[in-house]
């Protein structure tokens, strides 16, 4: 017969062969199949190999801690959110930032993820470190941030699910309402004076947003969704990731309600990602269109971050929530005025809250 059907017929070298395999992405490189727009993907194929070793030779893999199971309610249909396709694709271009798939069962509605452990970006900073080291695992955040940004952006055509997963003007406006009505009327009992006002710039606002280039963005990109292991940065939460301007993701990390980084060490970070983007010799990357997004950005985000403040302490009970706040307002109070000529009713409703 020609081939296997099952790992058990390879050969114990085949297997580890398969094993170790280092996601380099030069088979897939090379192919014609591939090079031509055939949906054939070698290096997917070897990775999906490499975890089936995982599962069947358990031996050959030794988990630092027991590997995680997620599952969800059978009337759910939220295990669409992380499919073997979606995971698959984020293991193979994201050079490992996110937890490894063991399996999946997609009946049952279970997968076996790697366990990142209990160390996340918001416990580490919690700890002391030293300035240097602050700065330096955040540029390690970046750096992997450039990754998903560039690579995986460059091949999302091999993942349907991401690429048609827009993050376009009505979902923009979503957020901006879900913040007048949850946090400003909501949680705030705020008396919105002049709503067609507010509304009209909010329109303009998503509209700016969604006219920049889009790349695959994390779109909940904070300390609480990035893990320390083995000091290296890993992403988790990644079910939500979209097609939108990367300036969300930036906004997101470098403006975080949950931690607040110092002025010139973001002024930094922020020229260090610019650079890095720049640097991609297969990506163009437009600073001067960049730019100007990441204030608009900025009020997109922490707009939402405040609607979602509200809705979960008043909706879900969720009080602890309240401890943010104070500087998420506080950002968002900065982001108003520095904006107040493009956006001046929104500017005198945040200075009021």
């Amino acid at each position: 017969k020609f081939g296997v059907a099952k790992l058990t017929e390879l050969s114990w070298k085949e297997v580890l062969d398969t094993y170790s395999c280092t996601e380099c992405g030069r088979c897939q490189d090379a192919c014609p199949a591939f090079a031509t727009g055939k949906t054939l993907s070698p290096k997917l194929v070897m990775m999906g190999l490499r975890d089936q070793v995982f599962a069947v030779y358990k031996s050959l893999y030794q988990y630092d801690q027991t590997p995680l199971e997620a599952k969800v309610d059978t009337v759910d249909d939220s295990f669409e959110h992380w499919r073997v396709e979606r995971v698959s694709f984020a293991a193979a271009y994201s050079n490992e930032s996110v937890p490894a798939l063991f399996s999946a069962d997609g009946p049952n509605k279970r997968a076996l993820f790697e366990d990142l452990g209990d160390t996340s970006l918001y416990a580490y900073l919690k700890l002391p470190h030293d300035a240097a080291s602050v700065e330096g695992i955040y540029r390690a955040v970046l750096r992997s941030l450039v990754t998903l940004h560039t690579t995986a952006t460059q091949h999302v055509h091999e993942c349907l699910l991401l690429k048609t997963r827009i993050f376009d003007y009505d979902y923009l406006r979503w957020e901006t309402t879900y913040f007048l009505d949850r946090f400003v009327t909501g949680l705030r009992k705020h008396a919105i004076a002049n709503r067609p006002g507010i509304d009209a710039e909010l329109h303009r606002l998503a509209q700016f947003v969604d006219a920049q280039p889009r790349r695959i963005i994390h779109r909940d990109f904070q300390c609480q969704n990035i893990m320390i292991h083995a000091g290296v940065p890993r992403f988790i939460d990644y079910q939500g990731a979209r097609m939108a301007p990367p300036a969300y993701d930036i906004a997101s990390v470098l403006w975080d309600p949950y931690y607040r980084l110092d002025d010139g060490v973001r002024e930094r970070l922020l020229a260090y990602y610019v650079g890095e983007m720049k640097n991609d010799a297969f990506t163009a990357f437009d600073e001067a269109a960049f730019t100007p997004s990441v204030i608009a950005c900025r009020l997109q985000r922490h707009m939402q971050a405040l609607g979602a403040y509200g809705f979960l302490t008043e909706v879900k009970g969720k009080t602890h929530f309240l401890k943010h706040v104070p500087e998420a307002l506080r950002l968002l109070k900065a982001e108003a005025a520095e904006a107040r000529q493009e956006y001046p009713e929104l500017a005198r409703l945040v200075a009021a809250l």
